[in-house]
């Protein structure tokens, strides 16, 4: 504990409790320090809804146990089947970042400095075969570090079974998670089926072997991270949901360490990348080309001669609104204003955001929406039709961020890409009396 730093006096602690033998030792175990280190601790619990009233159960065991002890508890119902579906995710993986999102959000709202969680010295074991049968990369061989951010493992040179025989010997309860013994689960599948198979056939004691193998690897992991420094650092201007760096740097790097930067960038996806993955994504940047690459879990990554950009995917969800003069409506990150005003009362000088469009025939109402694939319009200025698509490649709108443009439609017809260009044939040439102001802000 003291020599990795894990706690310091006076640290908020935030224990993360599932009701199971490890968790429930961790609570224990952080309890006799509390008087040693002055700690101020809590009790978080995610209800994964997984086990139906099981799960239920392990909610009012941990609850009751916090209560005991006069521990604040905090708790959240999560519907973790819905979020790996929605998110393309296994169930187990699903549980796990809504577990850390929830730790996460306690931290920052409550003031917690660390959350410690029960991870023993077997996770760590089967968290490295894990990686190593998906071609992770030498992070993930790395195994389960002690301290991570503001998360530490306090029981990882602790075995489950010394774990267990501690609890019995004092006559501490815990619950027993049935869905452990399922092979429906891949880190089941190494914990009940493979590792014991080692154990007998090979007479060996692979977890110890594999703890030894996890430390070297971090060692050297460390090594490549000091090596890779500058080119997994983000640029500061970048948007919501989305993290660019400097593909320049990346690419200039030795092939080696390149790939082991580009494991470090996808990390941020919340999952270990596969060496595929990275292999992919290698070979994409070196060739200095743009496009875009689904990397999972919602999340892609567009890459060009100047930007390397992890983001997250969004769906245009947002149905064809319709507006009528004096309304406004938010749309695709845009607040979009629809009115009517007489020609003279018009002032042109206005914000590049304002359009104002003529037409011989009233409108009483435009539409707007996402712009479909064969959409055509007449750019102001222009002769002829374009491809919207074609209008947006050739505005420097990254391919990443075509899909959420939005154009606004009158009389059944394009008359402008939202707050980019207004149509040639809704421009104002002065023969009517009244025309139609439509402004577009970012949000």
């Amino acid at each position: 504990m003291k020599k990795k730093g894990l706690l310091h006096k006076g640290d908020k602690v935030l224990i993360a409790l599932s009701g199971g033998a490890d968790s429930v030792f961790l609570f224990r175990f952080l309890l006799e320090l509390k008087g040693i280190y002055h700690l101020e601790l809590g009790a978080a619990h995610l209800n994964h809804g997984l086990r139906g009233s099981d799960s239920d159960a392990d909610e009012e065991f941990c609850r009751m146990l916090a209560v005991e002890y006069e521990v604040p508890f905090y708790c959240r119902k999560a519907d973790v089947r819905d979020y790996a579906s929605d998110f393309r995710l296994s169930e187990e993986e699903a549980g796990r970042k809504l577990r850390y999102q929830f730790f996460e959000e306690l931290m920052e709202h409550d003031g917690y400095t660390k959350t410690a969680t029960g991870h023993h010295q077997h996770d760590s074991a089967e968290t490295v075969l894990f990686h190593l049968f998906r071609g992770s990369g030498l992070r993930g061989l790395s195994g389960i570090p002690p301290l991570r951010g503001s998360f530490i493992r306090p029981l990882l040179s602790l075995t489950p079974g010394e774990i267990r025989e501690w609890l019995a010997s004092e006559g501490y309860i815990w619950r027993e998670d049935a869905s452990n013994d399922s092979s429906e689960y891949a880190r089941n599948v190494i914990r009940n089926e493979i590792l014991p198979l080692v154990r007998e056939k090979l007479h060996l004691s692979p977890e110890e072997s594999l703890s030894r193998f996890a430390g070297y690897s971090s060692e050297i992991n460390d090594f490549l991270d000091r090596m890779t420094a500058e080119a997994v650092l983000p640029r500061k201007e970048h948007a919501e949901n989305e993290t660019v760096y400097d593909a320049g740097v990346v690419r200039k790097l030795e092939p080696v360490l390149r790939k082991h930067a580009l494991s470090r960038i996808l990390t941020q996806t919340g999952t270990e990348p596969a060496s595929s993955l990275v292999t992919d994504c290698d070979r994409l940047i070196e060739s200095a080309e743009t496009g875009v690459y689904q990397i999972g879990g919602g999340f892609s990554l567009f890459y060009s001669p100047k930007d390397v950009i992890i983001f997250r995917e969004t769906e245009n969800s947002e149905k064809e609104v319709r507006i009528s003069p004096g309304e406004s409506v938010i749309f695709a990150g845009k607040e979009i204003s629809f009115e009517r005003v007489k020609k003279e009362d018009t002032d042109f000088s206005g914000s590049p955001r304002t359009e104002f469009i003529e037409s011989a025939n009233e409108i009483t109402m435009i539409s707007v929406r996402h712009w479909h694939a064969g959409d055509r319009f007449q750019p102001l200025g222009m002769k002829g039709t374009v491809l919207v698509s074609d209008f947006l490649n050739s505005a420097g709108i990254p391919l990443y961020k075509k899909k959420q443009e939005a154009v606004i439609i009158a009389g059944g017809e394009i008359a402008a890409i939202a707050g980019r260009r207004l149509s040639e044939k809704f421009k104002v040439t002065g023969s009517e009396n009244f025309y139609y102001r439509i402004q577009c802000h970012e949000r």
